[in-house]
């Protein structure tokens, strides 16, 4: 029987690599019909043998796509880092934001609070943290494996949705370029269109995961069960 932790990460597999590399796969096609390969390559005939190397392009196609997406993560790092800076920044915050700001900063005060706490735990185990290479939510994540598996696996879910939605900006991306190439502006534009939700759902998802693993974390830690097991 597959361990917890085995089944989550097949489902950020699926999710974040062979959904997204699927998509990419029947997207370019028709531009792959396009060149000489059915001169070079004998493609299979039968259904199963056409089905196994779909899956296996689409999981090569959703590993590049996955790494192309991934140069993400520090975009979204930085703007988080930047909005809170921004509002650091402002005097009397709390009386002159406008309705949007206020409603941004709303969705981020929770992660950065937890941010800071979880700093401060991190800081009492690991020293330069930043220095060694080691990256806040990298630290929380791995503790949480190690010391609650579960709550990894809830944390784990919530960052395969975010890896899938971050595969699919660039999948979008990809097939308003394609969709170009072939002169079909309404699907260009639709496709457009879908990249600015998904990277909305993200970036949400992001703040999301990272929140929730520092919220453990910090709840590990005021229980002792952090300082208990390192003692161990």
């Amino acid at each position: 029987m597959s361990k917890p932790n085995e089944f989550y990460i097949g489902v950020i597999e699926l999710f974040a690599v062979l959904v997204p590399g699927s998509i990419a796969v029947a997207i370019l096609a028709p531009l792959l019909a396009e060149l000489s390969l059915p001169s070079a390559v004998e493609y299979p005939r039968n259904d199963f043998a056409q089905w196994a190397a779909f899956v296996i392009g689409a999981y090569a196609a959703g590993h590049i796509v996955f790494f192309f997406a991934s140069f993400m993560d520090d975009f979204a790092d930085a703007l988080r880092d930047r909005i809170q800076r921004s509002v650091t920044a402002d005097e009397a915050r709390e009386r002159q934001l406008t309705a949007l700001k206020r409603l941004i900063v709303d969705r981020h005060v929770g992660n950065w609070r937890a941010h800071d706490c979880a700093s401060q735990i991190c800081s009492s185990f690991l020293r330069d943290a930043r220095a060694n290479g080691v990256k806040l939510y990298q630290w929380a994540r791995a503790t949480l494996m190690l010391k609650l598996p579960a709550a990894a696996d809830d944390v784990q879910r919530i960052e395969a949705d975010a890896k899938l939605f971050r595969s699919l900006v660039v999948v979008f991306l990809l097939a308003s370029i394609v969709f170009c190439k072939e002169h079909r502006l309404a699907a260009a534009l639709g496709a457009f269109i879908l990249v600015v939700p998904c990277a909305f759902r993200y970036y949400e998802r992001r703040m999301k995961g990272a929140t929730q693993a520092f919220i453990y974390i910090i709840t590990l830690d005021s229980l002792g069960e952090l300082k208990a097991k390192e003692n161990d």
